[in-house]
């Protein structure tokens, strides 16, 4: 790989963003290297969009990353609890934007195990199992949620 500009560490997987794409590898049973379904694992870097740039993510079986083309978001792997996709029902997912997310706003992106948090101007927007007291309102599973400045 050439021009690696960050890497990050999931649960599973492993994704390094470059200036030809997320490369990923590791295990895939979550679809968390947007490989779809069929492929368990890659033990070599793959391909899994030739679009993505830093900001990059990766929570616990899920990865998201900035397109810069069009600046927006889109995210891929395991969607327990809305991780990756909040307003999709399905528990695994390849790539699928981040409609939620204003595109060219976001600057930085973080995620958990089954939650994500997204710097969009200078609001934090979180979504996915909130119920741990990720945000400290006392909600769980909304997509997304702005994050109240401190009192």
């Amino acid at each position: 790989l050439d021009n690696i500009r960050s890497i990050h560490m999931g649960f599973k997987h492993a994704c390094a963003a470059t200036d030809q794409g997320a490369f990923c590898w590791g295990q895939n049973d979550k679809l968390q290297l947007n490989l779809g379904e069929g492929v368990a694992f890659r033990d070599y870097a793959h391909q899994a969009d030739p679009n993505a740039r830093s900001p990059m993510a990766i929570g616990y079986e899920t990865t998201c990353t900035l397109a810069p083309m069009d600046q927006k978001i889109f995210c891929w792997g395991a969607n327990e609890g809305g991780s990756a996709a909040p307003t999709e029902t399905a528990l695994e997912l390849n790539a699928v934007e981040r409609s939620d997310l204003n595109p060219g706003t976001v600057t930085s992106i973080a995620m958990g195990k089954h939650s994500g948090c997204a710097l969009e101007a200078d609001l934090v927007k979180c979504w996915g199992d909130l119920r741990r007291g990720l945000v400290g309102d006392g909600g769980a599973w909304v997509w997304p949620l702005v994050v109240p400045p401190a009192q």
